[in-house]
């Protein structure tokens, strides 16, 4: 049996972190399938914005062939959400812009080997209000509305992605996941994600752990009042982890952000379209 490999490419806020930390977690519970991780501390280096896969290719290509030549491997998984460069920079066409130069690297890498690349989306809405939430956790200081003003609604498609991916490594290896499938609960939408890599994978996961809790209303308007007053990156790093604590939505109300409008605008635009990319998920 050849060893197989998947790349989960995020994208972000899409439930990256609760499989990176589930595999690190419970090893066990993939062992049996012959699954080999390669961590989240390590793609930084392999992979990190993108950028080494152009720059470095021989480090990820060299610890795949490592992973590959384990006893008892039939599967080896690299999750990181960064692979595609960072999202809707103001200078940008569409949602990732620094995607093309990294998913043809990707693909070359992969090119000669039994290999499959893992997206999940999320729909527009819900993406870039959690994405703003975490810039606040990370020290920002924008309203959302002011942060808003900088984003174009016209270029936050995820058809230009999805179609970079299947151009370069094929449409049959490239899998599309829905985040919206964490609804029914983190247990199975892990199931969902190891069913992606392989209908073989039968694992039946046990994570009770809550990961990466996002800020509450309350926690938000803390964050946006104190941020302006953090110099150095220690300092942020404490208040973010002083808000999951103790200001977390899981304490409080989430943040209401956008209004019914932008909201609708955002679902009358690209509901079809997201509804057709996942939809063979």
């Amino acid at each position: 049996m050849s060893v197989k490999i998947a790349v989960h490419v995020g994208a972000h806020k899409t439930g990256t972190s609760l499989i990176q930390k589930y595999m690190r977690d419970k090893p066990d519970q993939l062992e049996p399938f012959g699954v080999r991780v390669i961590s989240r501390g390590d793609t930084n280096t392999l992979i990190g914005w993108g950028k080494a896969l152009i720059d470095t290719p021989r480090l990820f290509s060299a610890r795949l062939d490592e992973e590959c030549a384990e006893d008892g491997a039939h599967y080896v998984i690299a999750s990181h959400e960064n692979t595609l460069g960072r999202p809707h920079l103001p200078s940008g066409e569409h949602l990732y812009p620094e995607a093309a130069t990294r998913v043809a690297a990707l693909a070359a890498i992969l090119r000669d080997r039994d290999a499959r690349v893992i997206i999940y989306l999320r729909p527009q809405a819900a993406f870039l209000e959690s994405y703003y939430l975490q810039l606040v956790q990370q020290g920002g200081s924008l309203t959302f509305d002011q942060w808003l003003d900088r984003v174009d609604f016209d270029r936050v498609s995820w058809r230009p992605v999805v179609e970079m991916l299947r151009d370069s490594m094929g449409p049959a290896r490239v899998a599309i996941g829905d985040f919206e499938e964490i609804r029914a609960g983190q247990d199975p939408f892990l199931s969902g994600f190891f069913r992606r890599v392989d209908p073989a994978i039968k694992v039946q996961p046990n994570y009770s752990a809550r990961r990466n809790l996002s800020i509450s209303d309350k926690g938000l308007r803390i964050a946006l009042a104190a941020n302006p007053h953090l110099r150095t990156p220690d300092e942020k790093k404490r208040m973010r982890a002083f808000l999951q604590k103790h200001f977390s939505n899981a304490k409080y109300p989430r943040p209401v952000l956008f209004s019914d409008g932008h909201r609708a605008d955002l679902t009358a635009r690209y509901g079809d379209e997201y509804r057709e990319l996942t939809s063979a998920s």
